[in-house]
């Protein structure tokens, strides 16, 4: 495949304003002004949006800190987090940003008022110079715009997790992840307050083959979707009902190779995803498209929430992948491309027939507010995490600053 060339243009929204950080807070040695590090990006309106990331420390790497903008990004405040919260995030005995940066801490927002921090993070003790260490699930809830914190501790949900994703409707908000038993936990609660509960779905076993199990979640509006598994694909799927009930769910993947992969939405209708053909093992499937190879990636789309998908048509060959990232209109779909020299954001207005290249990295999050608005945390060829930004529905991303 040719590699389409294309300039990436970087420009800066705004400094960081050098807000002091409130009672309560132990990152007062993290410097507001120093380099920070995105590691997640929440915007519940094109102007409103939460980062969370790291700053260098004076007596550690890195410490975590959240800051927050009102403006879409022309400027940025730093918000206080709890002690409580710093005191395990912060990770003091990490002796490198990397390790910090691996422990999976998340930020979302439903609104401009009601949010989630959470996370699994790696929590260390120390008894006659032998170290031990465990898993600690992280869940804490803002419903004041992030001025205050709370910890949150969901029934259902192993203390050592791992937490696997967090999405909210306008009205709920539904948290995915392992049970004392190992098989994955949904609950919920009103998106306006605490009120945690386990959802009865049926059964979301854990990975198979000795794989670590994995689970996504999709809302949009009132319509939801959940894939739950690993390497070796997928072992649970839901839909959310317009009931309001979890049910059992055959994503189109099941059916070609049943391989691990998340739809996207653009809105409750219409759903894309991308399918290896024959999976992991590359197998001939009697389900696949007519003439389909094993081992190629094929694009499916659903106009009725996913009750049935077509086969659009392939959209990568043999070796490598691609998978789709996000959908901000019923017909525009990005996704991840993998080129043979690394990998690329490509971009599609007509059902996967052209592509074209607007970001070269990975890009480990994408998500659009609306047809024009879109944030994402990626890996440029730099090599360095960043925010990236656009609003032209994806054709071209510039990389937020947050100032020096």
């Amino acid at each position: 495949m040719v590699a389409i060339a294309i300039v990436v243009l970087l420009y800066t929204f705004g400094g960081v304003k050098r807000a002091i950080p409130g009672a309560g807070s132990t990152n007062l040695e993290g410097s507001p002004s120093g380099r920070f590090t995105p590691l997640s990006v929440s915007f519940p309106t094109a102007r409103r949006g939460w980062v969370l990331g790291t700053v260098p420390c004076s007596l550690r790497p890195a410490c975590v800190q959240l800051r927050t903008t009102r403006d879409g990004g022309a400027a940025w405040t730093v918000d206080p987090l709890p002690e409580a919260l710093l005191k395990v995030v912060d990770q003091r005995y990490h002796k490198t940003i990397a390790a910090l940066n691996s422990t999976g801490l998340n930020v979302r927002f439903a609104n401009a008022r009601d949010g989630w921090i959470y996370g699994t993070v790696e929590n260390f003790d120390y008894f006659g110079g032998i170290t031990t260490s465990r898993w600690l699930v992280i869940l804490w809830s803002s419903h004041d715009g992030g001025a205050t914190w709370t910890r949150v501790q969901p029934p259902g949900i192993d203390s050592q997790g791992p937490l696997f994703d967090l999405e909210a409707s306008p009205y709920e908000a539904y948290l995915l992840g392992e049970g004392p038993r190992g098989t994955a936990v949904l609950v919920e609660s009103p998106v306006q307050r605490d009120h945690w509960s386990v959802v009865p779905t049926p059964p979301l076993p854990p990975a198979t083959g000795g794989s670590s199990t994995t689970g996504s979640l999709v809302v949009r509006g009132h319509a939801g979707w959940l894939v739950e598994g690993g390497d070796r694909g997928i072992t649970g799927s839901l839909r959310l009902s317009p009931g309001g009930e979890w049910t059992a769910w055959s994503p189109p993947c099941a059916a070609v190779g049943n391989g691990y992969v998340v739809p996207v939405a653009s809105d409750a209708r219409h759903l894309d995803v991308v399918c290896e053909i024959g999976g992991v093992f590359a197998q001939p499937s009697p389900a696949a498209p007519p003439g389909a190879t094993p081992g190629s990636w094929w694009l499916y789309a659903s106009t009725n929430a996913g009750s049935s998908f077509r086969a659009v048509r392939e959209v990568h060959g043999v070796n490598g992948y691609v998978a789709a990232l996000a959908s901000p209109t019923a017909h525009g779909v990005l996704f991840l491309y993998d080129v043979g020299s690394g990998l690329e954001m490509v971009r599609s207005s007509d059902g996967g027939r052209r592509m074209h290249t607007v970001f070269r990295g990975s890009v480990t999050y994408l998500h659009f507010e609306n047809a024009t608005d879109g944030v994402g945390i990626a890996t440029s060829t730099s090599n360095t995490p960043e925010m990236i930004v656009t609003h032209d529905g994806g054709w071209s991303w510039r990389a937020q600053h947050f100032g020096t």
